[in-house]
């Protein structure tokens, strides 16, 4: 490309008028920059100047595009009964750098590509990447622009993030491979190189220890051909080049292209950056979507949809002991620590809907829980249900004052050592019987433990249940054998005293 001047500068959405100043820079990271210092008539309204937000332009060297993006900034000046205004261009990857927002990516096979297409589809951009690396860590977007977490993402895998700012369409690369192989047309001078040693030592101790210095050899080249820009791809001394930086000024009569360029193996970022990145620890609240084992599945508060086969499993931490097991239900809410090296897991929970269960509104009240039992711990008595929802259920109260009560909808079985069976739907009178046994059972402990000879009789309470009370003479037949009693020697000694009397 031959050399060009400002005359030689033409603009799609501008008003007509003469070209003072003009500048151009592209970074990698960054978003495509120009300057534009125009005069124009002094007529022309105001008011389109304050209509010109997110405006598109483009900018031409000599019927070549070189620049395509949008108005950001407009000033306007008076001067000397002339108009000049001052106009700002970002490139079109300005649209994705404006709303923040907060979202998850959980696949576990999801590549790098499969990210930035997803997030690049609302603008409808293009996207390019060359080696596409498996990420199975969860990636969290956590309050940022779009672009800003791509740039993140690709810092924090040692990559770079080019936009292609010559393009009528929002072009992306997340490698070094550069958007297109460009031989350069105009003369070119090499101005100089440039290497940091204190990098390439960084990357080799931090990041990637099969770094070379030759790989980070950073040249500077001045040309007249403006169209090459940050993510173009040059071949130069018979290696690949990528253009990590350019810069477009006017030069006394004529526009140069000043140019940073580095060997395709060494396009990567700092060593600080990337390590910047691994870390970052934050917790995100959700809901539980499934659990299984000692792993759950969440949906967290930040995405609107999120497919549950996608979701992936992610380690619940017990936190009341390592020797009781306890899991959150669906729906309940979940907190989750993370962090981008990949650290992830369930830190608590919280029951999602109490559904006017009043277990969790007394908080003097301790409560294990399950899908459909209860222990519940109360400051005078404690609770064990079993089948809380349905028919068959059973309730166990132990209470300080009124002792235990036992409600069931089945029969009750107690064994020591024998099998007791109390039939829950007895219909007989066993008012009587049961008032009898507590102090029977009393008196025959006090009497054992005074040294009395255990009854050989076995009781079968199971089986004349149904008599007790009913008819007086079996109990009388079935009760315990008297028992002989053995006078001790003070009794002999006393009954011979009262004889001799």
């Amino acid at each position: 490309m031959e050399a060009l001047s400002l005359g030689d500068i033409g603009f799609e959405g501008l008003p007509a008028g003469k070209l003072l100043d003009f500048s151009l820079r592209t970074c990698a990271g960054e978003h495509g920059y120009c300057h534009v210092v125009l005069e124009v008539r002094e007529e022309t309204d105001d008011v389109e100047l304050l209509s010109w937000q997110q405006h598109e332009v483009n900018v031409y060297g000599r019927g070549q595009l070189i620049f395509a993006g949008m108005v950001t900034e407009s000033n306007c000046q008076y001067a000397d009964g002339r108009k000049v205004i001052s106009l700002v261009l970002h490139s079109l990857s300005w649209r994705m750098d404006i709303k923040r927002r907060s979202r998850t990516f959980q696949a576990v096979d999801k590549t790098l590509e499969d990210v930035a297409r997803e997030v690049a589809q609302e603008y409808h951009a293009q996207v390019k990447v060359g080696d596409n690396p498996v990420i199975s860590r969860m990636l969290y977007q956590n309050d940022e622009t779009d672009w800003m977490f791509l740039r993140r993402l690709c810092e924090g895998l040692g990559l770079m993030l080019f936009c292609d700012s010559s393009s009528p369409a929002l072009q992306l690369s997340l490698s070094g491979e550069g958007f297109k192989d460009y031989k350069l047309t105009g003369q070119e001078i090499q101005h100089g190189y440039h290497i940091s040693y204190l990098e390439v030592r960084r990357r080799q101790e931090n990041t990637k220890k099969q770094s070379r210095v030759d790989e980070f050899l950073d040249q500077k080249i001045i040309t007249y051909d403006l169209l090459p820009g940050a993510g173009y791809g040059l071949t130069l001394a018979n290696r690949a080049q990528v253009v990590l930086k350019s810069r477009i000024g006017l030069q006394g009569d004529f526009l140069e292209n000043w140019m940073l360029i580095r060997h395709k193996e060494g396009v990567c970022t700092t060593a600080a950056k990337q390590r910047k990145c691994w870390n970052r620890p934050c917790y995100i609240p959700g809901k539980i979507l499934d659990v299984q084992g000692q792993q759950v599945k969440m949906q967290f508060d930040c995405d609107e949809n999120q497919d549950k086969e996608k979701a992936r499993w992610i380690t619940h931490e017990n936190t009341v002991n390592n020797y009781m097991y306890s899991m959150p239900d669906e729906g309940d809410k979940a907190y989750t620590y993370f962090e981008e090296c990949g650290e992830l897991v369930a830190m608590g929970s919280q029951r999602g809907d109490l559904g006017g269960n009043p277990d969790y509104q007394n908080p003097e009240n301790r409560n294990l829980t399950s899908e459909n039992q209860m222990i519940q711990f109360q400051p005078d008595s404690t609770v064990c249900i079993a089948g809380r929802e349905g028919s068959d259920s059973s309730r166990i109260t132990g209470d300080t004052s009124t002792g235990i009560d036992i409600i069931s909808s089945e029969n009750i079985y107690i064994q020591r050592p024998e099998k007791i069976s109390i039939q829950a739907n007895v219909t007989k009178n066993d008012d009587e019987a049961s008032e009898l046994l507590p102090g029977f059972d009393k008196g025959y402990n006090e009497y054992l433990g005074a040294g009395g000879v255990p009854v050989e009789y076995p009781y079968k309470l199971s089986d004349f249940l149904v008599e007790l009370g009913e008819e007086p003479k079996k109990l009388q037949e079935n009760s315990p054998w008297f028992e002989p009693v053995e006078k001790s020697k003070s009794v002999n000694l006393l009954d011979m005293a009262a004889k001799g009397r």
